[in-house]
């Protein structure tokens, strides 16, 4: 404290000389980043299974930390949105960090703190798996005629095909043949080879 032009006053009289003025030194502290609090959050991760729509990573909680490594007045502020469409084994994530504020107790502006802090994060992440195309194969009957019988091409259902938005389904066919009387188990089989799913003109 640098107190050589100190002035006490009252009214325009100094009273100065009533005062037995004591000064008392602090320590001047530079933080290096490794001394700096260390603090972790990890982002909310979640697993859905492809629809056909855009899907919304589901923010609850937006994420997670341990209170205790962070003082009193302080708090983690990170919103963020992740997206994603389609099957893929790479998740959906996002750019945006999280930042440490000081609130206080609320009666001033927040401040950014985040450099003052050794901030880590795990980014949040929406993976969107496959989804079950299930194509069984139906019971094929016909009257014995002496001669091979094949199965009809269309001899199957479809279960699992996205309807909304519509999709189309082609390239699938049943496949099977018997001529003697009798039950063949398995002998109608589906062939996939040439499948394809269409929505409008896209694959």
């Amino acid at each position: 404290i640098d107190a050589s032009g100190i002035s006490i006053t009252e009214g325009t009289a100094s009273v100065l000389d009533n005062y037995n003025v004591i000064t008392r030194a602090a320590d001047f502290v530079i933080v290096d980043g490794e001394s700096k609090p260390a603090v972790h959050v990890t982002g909310a991760k979640q697993t859905l299974t492809y629809n056909g729509k855009e899907q919304r990573l589901d923010k609850t909680p937006a994420y997670t930390y341990d209170e205790s490594s962070l003082g009193e007045g302080y708090e983690i502020r990170w919103n963020y949105t992740v997206t994603g469409k389609n099957a893929s084994a790479t998740p959906y994530t996002t750019a945006t960090a999280p930042e440490i504020w000081y609130v206080g107790d609320g009666t001033a502006a927040a401040v950014n703190v985040t450099s003052s802090f050794n901030l880590t994060y795990d980014a949040p992440e929406l993976t969107i798996t496959q989804r079950d195309l299930v194509i069984t194969a139906t019971e094929v009957t016909r009257d014995f005629t002496g001669a091979v019988q094949n199965a009809p091409a269309d001899a199957y259902t479809v279960s699992g095909l996205v309807e909304d938005p519509a999709q189309t389904l082609g390239g699938i066919k049943s496949q099977g043949s018997a001529m003697l009387p009798g039950r063949y188990t398995g002998r109608v089989t589906i062939d996939a080879s040439g499948i394809s799913i269409t929505e409008g003109t896209a694959s």
